[in-house]
């Protein structure tokens, strides 16, 4: 019998060859990052940069909210009706979590009698989470450089500063890795978080919690929250089968291993889109992403095929359905583009006052629903064999 992978790094579901693709990738990142890191530490970096940040914290946190905001205009929308409450914060003493991350056998036994795709949503969950990671390091960490003339004006420190924590985060994490693990399992030792739980006192409303010691942390962290907030928006409709997956696969002790794996597999999505889709523009990758956990909703065994032999391990018949799908999404953002949202980050470092507002646009249909027509229109046979 063969065996199901719960509570699995994303790791665990990868063919060997895509498995071995990835971690060559993955050193070579590393052997880069010693060679360039020289003398820096990671821990140095945590230690020094919250006094290097201290007077311009105020100013920091209205850059980091707008950057959020400029990746992630759906959820600044959400904030504004109120069905979302964002709270960021500097912080260099974090909670611990409170989550409770353990689940019985039965209620697995139980959602797979209740749904007969459960493994198949198991096995696409741990992607989307590994991307969830991994475009969080990837593109969270090197948010800065948007604003790196903004950055300068504060402190000509930061951007270098900025720049070398990422380098040391590679080298840190990876030789840490089964400690950081262990960490994670038993919810201790963290020195940011993000925290996405429903709003108690607001049904149908969330509440998005995110610390940080330092801007390159926090910046890691609202990306991911906003990666995660958007994979929430398409899970079973069965609420033991829902609330089964997620307690299953959105767990912590393995985010250290997602993240490093998931960097590569996010990095090669985009690579992707750029060299397959006509029209893709890296601005899309939110667009598209969401469309593929709706996917991963709607037919779980077509988004695995797509994702592990397709784009993992390269076989020609599911390279084809990536192609196509992400094809017609790119396409009709192009026939309905979103309204881009502007800020003017140069105002927001001029005084201590809350984030400019964002230029009103006419407003957009909710949950990239203005997608959703020609999604209808995608077709294609997830019973082919290579």
């Amino acid at each position: 019998m063969k065996r199901l992978l719960y509570e699995a790094p994303v790791d665990d579901f990868l063919s060997p060859e895509a498995k071995e693709r990835i971690l060559g990738a993955q050193n070579r990142k590393y052997q880069k990052a010693k060679q360039e890191v020289g003398s820096t530490s990671l821990g140095e970096l945590i230690s020094y940069l919250p006094n290097l940040e201290y007077q311009h914290r105020s100013k920091l946190l209205s850059l980091a909210k707008a950057l959020f905001f400029s990746r992630f205009p759906k959820i600044k929308e959400r904030v504004d009706n109120g069905t979302v409450t964002l709270n960021v914060n500097f912080s260099t003493g974090v909670s611990p979590r409170t989550t409770k991350q353990t689940i019985s056998p039965q209620f697995i036994e139980k959602a797979k009698e209740v749904d007969p795709l459960f493994d198949e949503r198991v096995k696409a969950r741990n992607f989307i989470n590994a991307t969830t990671q991994g475009s969080a390091w990837a593109e969270g960490f090197n948010l800065y450089k948007d604003v790196e003339q903004q950055l300068n004006q504060l402190d000509p420190q930061l951007v270098d500063k900025y720049k070398k924590f990422e380098t040391a985060a590679t080298v840190y994490y990876n030789d840490n890795l089964d400690m950081l693990e262990q960490m994670a399992q038993r919810a201790s030792g963290r020195v940011a978080y993000t925290d996405i739980v429903p709003d108690q006192n607001n049904p149908g409303s969330w509440i998005i919690n995110v610390e940080a010691p330092n801007f390159p942390l926090m910046m890691h962290e609202l990306y991911k929250a906003g990666r995660y907030f958007n994979s929430l928006l398409y899970l079973p409709k069965d609420k033991d089968v829902n609330n089964t997956l997620t307690k299953v696969t959105d767990i912590h002790k393995h985010e250290i291993r997602n993240m490093i794996t998931g960097r590569e597999i996010s990095s090669k999505l985009r690579f992707l889109w750029g060299e397959l889709i006509d029209d893709y523009e890296t601005w899309m990758d939110s667009a598209i992403q969401t469309q593929f956990n709706k996917l991963a909703n709607d037919n779980p065994k077509l988004f695995n095929e797509i994702m592990y032999d397709g784009v993992l391990s390269g076989k020609p018949v599911a390279m084809d359905k990536f192609e196509k799908f992400s094809q017609m999404i790119v396409n009709t953002i192009k026939k309905n583009p979103p309204k881009m949202e502007k800020v003017d980050y140069n105002k927001l470092i001029q005084s201590e006052k809350e984030p400019q507002s964002y230029e009103d646009e006419d407003e957009e249909e909710d949950d990239l629903s203005w997608l959703d027509d020609d999604m209808d229109d995608f077709n294609v046979d997830d019973e082919d064999e290579n």
